[in-house]
């Protein structure tokens, strides 16, 4: 009896240590975010996950780790394994890594793996660019030894996984903008478009804009950011001017970091419009790639987006536009070299309408027309200004022309200004006036500004016919007014220089 007590003391002592040296350690631990797997056994057991967060609401998050067992010995009791997280080691989530009904007992082998996957962590309190850590660590019951454990010491670092969420970006077209340029204008817009942020951080780092359609006088074509829809001076341009039209290619703007507010950041894209610009224009982002997005995902797939509500109708190249005061009367000629779906032309006098006169429509052939203004008064200095509507009713304004009727001018036609020749001219243009009397006479060139550029003639005249000869070597492409002031009466016509 005494021999079987010995015995069974010492089978029981022989379990006990067996159930206290079943468990070895955790190794060759692992944590999958969003599908990508991360070695936590690497130096400094750090994670730096930099990819894309997928839903910017959560991600998914698992783990896996092998613990190392003693081989071919008893364990009393089940053994556990866990996953703990916590974005600051404060408050730890548990996720047991064993299955239902994978509890081990018994004897097992040196090392066993234990993994579950698919567990979804919220980032609803985080916002874009925020410091974000997630901390991760194993643990198995029993006598483990853990590479950390934050729950006894809460100052060693478990695995960390640093990230930012991505914002998730609205693309909003131009379909709402109306174009309204004015030709012969710097720095008009002809194209709109809007980018929304739902969290902050978010950036427009480079931008491609087709220009669709065949035109003339178009160049110099840039890029804004802007607060608000309205294009001001308060705009900020982005990247680099192109100076030349892009024609066929898109027009490519980099270089810039353009912050995506939470409330919408507005672009605009830009061109300078010639005097003599014709035909249209339509600005159009083609696909998701036109756009560069850091911090950020647009969140649909973008195709041939247009940036106006319509083509940039530019109807009409202008050859010249003249009113000459006549025996207390003011006549108004102008010429078109071609015109598209243009549907009539408005006469203004000081800002306000006078008189309407239908257009050609289409034509590549050159148009003459005549308006003749019955209520100007002697004495008085007017303003004349052309706009040409197209059959959609957009209006374009030409530039100003100004006449001052001088009381007395009963002889005005003994001074006659004729159009220049050739006009538009590159340098050279021929400027005729006929002289019935003679009398002192002063013929000048100004630009639209109304500075004196060039005199001409400055001195009495004999009556007879005259031409002179203005060479515009060394001066800018542009408009300019030619002035003749012979006796009482005043006369101008316009010529374009264009290089």
């Amino acid at each position: 009896m005494k021999k079987l007590c010995v015995l069974f003391l010492g089978v029981a002592l022989c379990v006990s240590l067996l159930a206290e040296n079943a468990l070895e350690s955790i190794q060759k631990s692992s944590v999958r975010i969003n599908g990508t797997n991360y070695n936590c056994s690497s130096d400094g057991y750090t994670l730096n996950f930099n990819g894309d967060l997928g839903d910017l609401g959560s991600l998914v998050l698992g783990g896996k780790c092998e613990v190392k067992e003693n081989n071919q010995r008893a364990v009393v009791g089940g053994i556990n394994v866990y996953m703990y997280y916590s974005f600051d080691k404060s408050d730890w989530t548990e996720i047991s890594l064993l299955s239902e009904g994978n509890t081990l007992s018994g004897p097992t082998y040196d090392n066993t793996y234990y993994s579950k996957y698919n567990q979804t962590v919220s980032l609803s309190e985080y916002s874009n660019n925020e410091v974000c850590t997630l901390y991760v660590y194993f643990k198995a019951t029993q006598n483990s030894t853990n590479e950390t454990d934050p729950e006894t010491d809460p100052e060693t670092s478990p695995y960390e996984a640093y990230f930012t969420r991505v914002a998730d970006i609205t693309f909003t077209d131009g379909s709402s903008f109306s174009p309204d340029v004015t030709l012969g204008s710097n720095d008009q817009a002809i194209g709109r478009f809007d980018l929304n942020a739902d969290v902050t951080g978010a950036s427009l780092t480079a931008a491609s804009v087709t220009l669709n359609g065949t035109r003339t006088g178009i160049s110099n074509i840039k890029l804004w950011s802007s607060a608000d829809d309205v294009f001001d001076g308060t705009d900020t341009q982005l990247g680099s001017t192109v100076e030349i039209d892009p024609v066929a290619s898109p027009a490519d703007f980099s270089g810039f970091i353009s912050s995506i507010a939470t409330g919408g950041t507005y672009y605009f894209v830009t061109a300078d419009v010639a005097e003599g610009a014709t035909n249209s224009v339509r600005g159009t982002i083609e696909d998701n790639s036109d756009l560069t997005v850091s911090s950020g995902e647009v969140s649909e797939t973008l195709s041939s987006e247009t940036l106006s509500s319509s083509d940039l109708a530019l109807p009409i190249t202008l050859t010249y536009f003249t009113a000459e005061g006549l025996n207390g009367t003011v006549e108004i000629r102008w010429e078109t070299a071609s015109e598209t779906e243009n549907s009539h032309f408005l006469i203004y006098r000081d800002d306000a309408v006078i008189g309407r006169v239908e257009g050609a429509g289409t034509v590549s052939e050159p148009q003459h027309y005549c308006f003749t203004d019955n209520f100007a008064a002697s004495g008085n200095v007017y303003t004349y200004e052309l706009a040409d509507v197209s059959f959609g009713n957009v209006e374009t304004k030409h530039g100003e022309v100004e006449v001052e009727l001088v009381a007395g001018a009963e002889n005005a036609d003994n001074f006659i200004l004729n159009a220049a020749y050739p006009n538009p001219f590159n340098p050279r243009t021929v400027i005729s006036m006929r002289c019935e009397t003679g009398s002192d006479a002063v013929v000048t060139v100004y630009n639209t500004q109304g500075v004196p550029v060039k005199e001409l003639i400055n001195g009495y005249v004999e009556p007879g016919t005259y031409e002179i000869t203005w060479d515009a070597v060394g001066m800018p492409s542009g408009v300019y007014i030619v002035r003749m002031t012979a006796g009482n009466v005043l006369r101008s016509r316009k010529i374009v220089l264009m290089k």
